[in-house]
């Protein structure tokens, strides 16, 4: 078995994750008006010239500050690093060779049979893997890019009063007065030993709103939202060291020290001699059976259990006599 792990060597996140937000903002404003203002100035004579009464309509300009509140969505794309483990199975072949260690061969035959030699040598073949099986992906934090957001959606502004021109700066229109009379009468400084009453009001009359005028927008904190997770990219896997399980070697030499057709003996018990090889091979398979026997992992031979020499040919007449 080998373990492995899935992970995203390259730096790419989880899909394309997704924040929303809002952001409060302040804007000042500054509303312009007009406001009409009247003046009444009443003056009495006492020269016998009566009391004169005069009329005036002006305007005046003035204007006030005021500030609202909004607030706009916006959103902000992020990625977050993800890796998850996962193991995957395998197997591979491979042939396993043993080394028996005897006595030099004495007669045709291995005397002074100790076992097997060392340890047993293993060459392995190619891994031949199964799919890897992952676990549940684990995340770290999400980074995010900057905000994007619409535009500001606000509120009704919030004003205080407003401030107008002194009465030095109304527009006055013109006086309303009886034919022959000048308002400059009630005011003239020479005429001031005739008047027993001067009384000049200045009446603040209705205000006309002009228009608003927006100042600069001041960002407010933002208020992040919830994040909703894209998919999730897959990278490349990086593996892990291989865990060797248990070998299922191949059957040792055998028991048998039956020899091939090509190495069956002769009658007289010699091997045949058109195989000289063969007979070779057949000789070190039985030795080798021999061997096996000889550690205790084979049963010993019985009678019958490999070809004795062949009986020599009977001769005629035996036993008789002839002169």
């Amino acid at each position: 078995m080998q373990a492995g792990r899935e992970g995203r060597p390259d730096a790419q996140h989880q899909g394309a994750g997704e924040r929303d937000g809002a952001q409060s903002a302040a804007q000042a404003g500054t509303q312009a008006a007009t406001q009409v203002v009247s003046q009444d100035l009443t003056c009495t004579f006492t020269n016998g010239n009566g009391t004169k009464t005069f009329h005036r309509d002006g305007v005046r300009d003035g204007e006030r500050t005021g500030t609202r509140t909004g607030s706009r969505a916006g959103s902000r794309e992020g990625s977050r690093d993800a890796s998850r483990e996962g193991t995957r199975t395998g197997n591979r072949s491979g042939s396993l060779g043993y080394d028996i260690d005897v006595d030099a061969r004495k007669a045709n035959q291995y005397t002074g049979l100790k076992g097997w030699k060392g340890e047993p040598s293993y060459e392995a073949g190619n891994a031949d893997w199964n799919a890897p099986t992952f676990g549940d992906w684990s995340f770290g934090d999400w980074s995010f890019g900057g905000w994007s957001f619409g535009d500001y959606a606000f509120g009704d502004y919030e004003f205080g009063d407003y401030t107008f021109e002194p009465v030095a700066g109304v527009d006055w229109g013109a006086w309303d007065a009886a034919p022959g009379e000048n308002p400059d009468d009630c005011r003239r400084s020479s005429n001031a030993d005739k008047i027993t009453a001067l009384s000049n009001v200045i009446t603040p009359a209705a205000i006309t709103d002009g228009p608003v005028t927006d100042g600069a927008v001041v960002d407010g904190a933002i208020t992040p939202g919830s994040i909703a997770g894209g998919a999730v990219t897959e990278g490349a896997i990086t593996y892990g060291a291989a865990e060797a399980g248990a070998r299922n070697p191949a059957a040792r030499p055998s028991c048998s020290s039956t020899a091939r057709p090509s190495e069956q003996p002769h009658h007289n018990g010699s091997p045949r001699p058109d195989s000289a090889a063969g007979a070779a091979a057949g000789e070190a398979r039985s030795s080798l059976g021999a061997v096996r026997r000889r550690l205790g992992q084979c049963p010993r031979p019985v009678h019958g259990d490999r070809p004795g020499p062949a009986a020599p040919p009977a001769r005629a007449g035996a036993g008789g006599m002839s002169r």
